[in-house]
């Protein structure tokens, strides 16, 4: 790489503001590409997005149920809360609080609503039920996926109209 050429003086900028501090640490000419820290993740396949923002299709419950996490700040601490929301009926299906955002906060709001339709409904099944959410580390996690595996529902990934492009298999790569 090339080095940068040391900066002119005579610049005039706010005294400590960004241009000082580039002037005054000779960070001048053009900046090198940002490296990408994951290559490996920038293909690896997930879920389609099998939504399209079609909320309106499901025609019942439990034919799409959309997962996010979001963080709320208490007195103490910012903490995290998971939820699973089914779109036709528009109701919290299970949710999550806790002050960390592993996978084990959305597979534990996810491990509540299957646990609460196995038990009120004995004859609930997921034939036909889609769980969309983001392209978060969370829901694209090896033991996120096992999970939509073992109870049979299909795994929804949004891909926005930048970070969605096919890979060899089919499925989105970011």
């Amino acid at each position: 790489m090339a080095r940068r050429p040391p900066c002119r003086p005579g610049g005039r900028s706010r005294p400590g503001g960004t241009a000082d501090v580039h002037r005054r640490y000779s960070w001048c000419g053009p900046r090198p590409a940002p490296h990408d820290h994951h290559p490996s993740r920038r293909h690896a396949a997930r879920h389609p997005d099998l939504v399209k923002r079609g909320w309106d299709a499901p025609t019942g419950p439990d034919e799409l149920w959309v997962a996010d996490f979001s963080y709320v700040w208490t007195l103490a601490r910012f903490c995290y809360v998971a939820f699973v929301v089914d779109v036709f009926s528009r109701r919290i299906l299970g949710w999550r609080v806790s002050t960390s955002k592993h996978t084990s906060l959305v597979t534990d709001a996810f491990r509540q609503v299957l646990h609460v339709r196995r038990c009120n409904q004995s004859s609930w099944t997921a034939i036909g039920l889609v769980h969309h959410s983001d392209a978060g580390s969370q829901y694209t996690s090896v033991a996120f996926t096992a999970e939509l595996i073992d109870a049979e529902i299909a795994g929804s990934i949004w891909c926005g109209a930048r970070s969605c492009r096919p890979n060899r298999s089919g499925t989105c790569g970011t």
